[in-house]
């Protein structure tokens, strides 16, 4: 650097801490944000919807917190400590631990299993205490990512798979948070661990993934695991999903090509010298599949009986919630193909799936919906949407202005946009009320006129849209408001009479815009191209006498 140059610099740097001094102390305290309420989940991981076995709490993950949901008041309760997007969850068979696993933010870094006081989370919730962030133990082994986790049939192991850059099945303690025994989990990557159900085989697991099936024993005695690996013939499957029968003798597993392979379990009781009580010297074997493939894959599974008949509920990547029918729970092994029985179709591919009581099943999608299914017969399978958000990026969000029927009411409203849709929401009830959908566009802004009758949106094919807030009906559109996409949009503060009112616009252009609105036309008044980058914001002053404008360029005009 120019000795002249650097001389400049110094005088500036000197000059600047001269003016504006830094504030090293009486600053005020900054009080943390608690979180009340949310609205949506991460759909994009298996089984990260559990349904607890008394039918009042769903829980779910979202972001980096674990959610807690109070089916009878509605309320929420929050459990934080997680660095990093929630990849997977568990709960004990008893209800009382539940487990949470991770990804890390870079493949080189730990990524954490948290296992959490459950009921303790619950009775602080009927405390009014919604937030929790007491962990039982915090197991660090894995690396990169979590991949799934099962509790042991009586609760006093902890099984989990690391990810595809990790692929390591550990066991851990319950009783003090340590790992009894590892292991690489396979020669390919592991997607899924579950545990046997009865009592007897509490040291007994299965996991699957790409083309390997795997019987596991728990030798607590010398800390260390002993595998069976399953005779699949000339079959290759990537294993997406496994139920096994609450007898220990079949085990379900879901593909990633759709079909369903029943794989049995009990066999050969009469050795004597079982390595795998109740698995014998013959080894887990393959027996039949289903007659249709299901589209994208099976991504979850359940085992339900009833009346001494078995049910298979199974969720595919496509949103078919499909029911088959295997026979009855005594019936002896059949090699015919599983039957299909009714199947029903959600929005959204379906990831998550668990059972509670009376039959009643919670779905969760890709999509962030939620659905309550239940089984009314053989014949018929009934999903009721019950939860509902946006499942890409949420681009913008406003709030009502002024009551226009209403303080009560409008200070409840809001309006959101994401990629294909308007949502207008009820934020004490956490629920949608209406959704406007484009199909194929981007909602890049939203705005409210001042009265709440009309909502102004703009799209990336350049055109602003309003709509009617009661029924979602379109009420005009300005055809090329930019020659690429409005990504800002305000509404000025002149719109209590409704007849004439301005809409000011701006695009991935650089470009500002004033629009008249009246009843019969949309006239542009001025167009200003001043940024260098797209227009990410603009505030009109109260008095409409100006209006600021932030862009992507840095600068604010």
């Amino acid at each position: 650097m120019d000795a002249s140059l650097r001389d400049v610099c110094s005088r500036f740097r000197h000059n600047l801490k001269s003016r504006h001094p830094i504030q090293t102390h009486g600053m005020a305290e900054v009080a943390e944000l608690k979180l009340h309420k949310v609205i949506g989940y991460n759909g994009t991981f298996n089984n990260t919807v559990l349904y607890t076995n008394d039918g009042h709490y769903l829980i779910y993950s979202l972001g980096l917190t674990v959610v807690i949901r109070d089916l009878r008041s509605n309320a929420q309760g929050f459990l934080h400590g997680h660095t990093d997007i929630i990849t997977c969850l568990t709960i004990s068979n008893n209800g009382r631990l539940l487990a949470s696993g991770q990804q890390s933010k870079s493949r080189g870094n730990k990524a954490p299993v948290l296992v959490w006081d459950l009921r303790g989370a619950i009775t602080a919730m009927a405390g009014k205490a919604n937030q929790s962030d007491k962990v039982v133990y915090r197991l660090v082994l894995h690396m990169g990512k979590v991949q799934d986790m099962a509790f042991s049939s009586q609760d006093t192991c902890l099984y989990t798979v690391g990810g595809q850059d990790d692929n390591a099945l550990v066991c851990w303690n319950m009783e003090t948070g340590e790992p009894i025994c590892g292991t690489p989990a396979g020669d390919d990557s592991t997607l899924v661990v579950r545990s046997f159900r009865t009592a007897n085989n509490n040291d007994l697991l299965i996991t699957g993934g790409n083309y390997a099936f795997n019987v596991w024993r728990v030798d607590h005695k010398h800390r260390k695991f002993h595998p069976l690996r399953a005779n699949l013939g000339n079959l290759k499957r990537i294993m997406s999903a496994i139920a096994i029968s609450p007898d220990d003798k079949i085990a379900y597993v879901g593909t990633k090509t759709g079909d369903l392979l029943e794989i049995i379990l009990d066999c050969d009781l009469t050795k004597p010298n079982c390595a795998f009580p109740p698995v014998g010297t013959q080894k887990p074997r393959y027996n039949r599949t289903t007659k249709e493939r299901f589209s994208q894959g099976i991504n979850t599974v359940v085992v339900h009986e009833h009346n001494q008949q078995r049910f298979l509920l199974l969720g595919a990547g496509d949103g078919s919630l499909v029911v088959l029918l295997p026979g009855g729970v005594t019936d002896p092994i059949k090699s015919t193909p599983i039957p299909t029985g009714p199947i029903e179709k959600l929005q959204g591919g379906i990831t998550a799936l668990s059972e509670g009581p009376h039959g009643q099943f919670y779905v969760g999608t890709n999509q962030s919906n939620m659905y309550l299914a239940t089984l009314p017969s053989e014949t018929t399978i009934k999903a009721e949407l019950r939860a509902t958000c946006h499942y890409g990026s949420i681009n913008d969000v406003v709030f009502p202005k002024a009551p226009s029927k209403g303080v009560e009411m409008n200070s409840n409203l809001f309006v959101t946009c994401s990629k294909t849709d308007i949502r207008v929401w009820n934020a004490r009830k956490a629920q949608e009320i209406l959704r406007i959908q484009v199909p194929n566009l981007v909602c890049n802004c939203v705005d409210l006129t001042v009265d709440g009758s009309v909502i102004v949106s703009g799209w990336d094919d350049g055109k602003v849209r309003a709509f009617y807030p009661e029924s979602g009906k379109l009420k005009f559109v300005i055809q090329d408001a930019h020659n690429e996409s409005v990504t800002a949009i305000a509404v000025c503060h002149d719109t209590d009479h409704e007849r004439e009112w301005r809409l000011i616009t701006g695009g991935k252009d650089g470009r500002v815009r004033v629009w008249r609105i009246t009843p019969s036309r949309q006239t542009m008044e001025a167009s200003m191209k001043e940024h260098r980058g797209p227009v990410n914001s603009i505030q009109v002053v109260r008095d409409n006498s100006s209006c600021v404008s932030a862009s992507s360029d840095g600068y604010y005009i």
